[in-house]
């Protein structure tokens, strides 16, 4: 026979155990949740999108490639490129997490967000740039005082067209050939 002294402890445990399992079963049956719905899948929703779009049945696009992807703001997404089989044409499709699906533009809002929050150093400065500031400021944290320069170089994306046709106004003796004047001399 076994040891009274051994059968307590394994008496305890049971009790415990009988315990929480009841606890688990009221707390399952008083809840108000409702129960888990699975989300339509990726496929299906963005061939639905696509069909309202465009017209059609969902089934007149197939997938062609499916991958995760990350929206400008750091949330996660998907996206879905589909075949439109009357057509050929290809369509891409987002999605994101809270349920939204629309085309390019769910990837455009999404950076236009971003670029609303961002300062106009983070927005058009390169990494190079602002790891140098960074570095500048964190000298000047650590030491107290301004760093004595730092050189930057500016590349300028301008419309010169009026002031090229300008030049060429004024030189009408100039044979030019693709935007570019042909001289034959210094002179010219």
């Amino acid at each position: 026979m076994r040891d009274p002294a051994r059968r307590q402890p394994l008496m305890h445990e049971r009790r415990y155990a009988a315990t929480l399992v009841a606890a688990l079963t009221v707390s399952c049956l008083l809840s108000d949740r409702s129960p888990a719905i699975a989300a339509e899948p990726q496929a299906r929703t963005a061939a639905h999108f696509l069909a309202g779009e465009r017209g059609g049945q969902p089934s007149d696009f197939a997938v062609v490639y499916q991958r995760p992807a990350r929206l400008p703001n750091g949330e996660m997404a998907w996206a879905t490129k589909l075949v439109d089989r009357r057509t050929g044409s290809v369509s891409l499709v987002y999605g994101d997490l809270g349920g939204a699906v629309a085309g390019a533009e769910l990837m455009r809002t999404g950076e236009r967000v971003v670029a609303a929050r961002q300062t106009a150093m983070q927005r058009k400065a390169s990494r190079a740039l602002r790891s140098a500031v960074g570095d500048r400021l964190s000298h000047m944290a650590v030491t107290g005082r301004a760093a004595t320069s730092l050189p930057v170089a500016v590349w300028l994306d301008a419309d010169v067209t009026a002031a090229e046709q300008a030049v060429r106004a004024r030189h009408p003796e100039v044979t030019w050939l693709a935007g570019r004047p042909l001289a034959n001399d210094l002179a010219t």
